[in-house]
């Protein structure tokens, strides 16, 4: 975090963590080189090494690997391989996709509906 140059309350956690990050506030990145790619946010929860992100705020992205765009209020969890192995589908025509969660012993499906679906 050798950048930033304008920010308070910020947790940073990690080698080479959010290495571009010239302005944020209230942001918790934890992991190696986690944040790669931010260099403007505020409020973000970024947990995992080598989680690549653009200028976001309000985000929570969990998981190594985990990569995100840029943009607001949005929740990323896992990468591709954490997909595959949580998230079913039905291969109907309208294809409906289901989030595994696991809590306990107990395990919940949350229906998901792909972006711009």
């Amino acid at each position: 975090m050798t950048n930033l140059a304008l920010g308070n309350e910020n947790i940073i956690v990690g080698n080479d963590t959010v290495p571009n990050l010239l302005t944020g506030n209230s942001n918790i990145v934890i992991g190696s080189s986690a944040g790669q790619g931010i260099t403007d946010g505020d409020n973000n929860i970024i947990i995992g090494a080598n989680t690549i992100c653009g200028d976001t705020s309000n985000a929570i992205i969990i998981g190594e690997g985990a990569t995100y765009g840029s943009g607001t209020a949005d929740l990323v969890l896992g990468n591709e391989a954490f997909e595959s192995s949580n998230v079913e589908s039905n291969n109907a025509p309208n294809q409906n996709y289901a989030l595994l969660v696991k809590i306990g012993s107990k395990k919940y499906y949350i229906l998901l509906a792909p972006a711009g679906a």
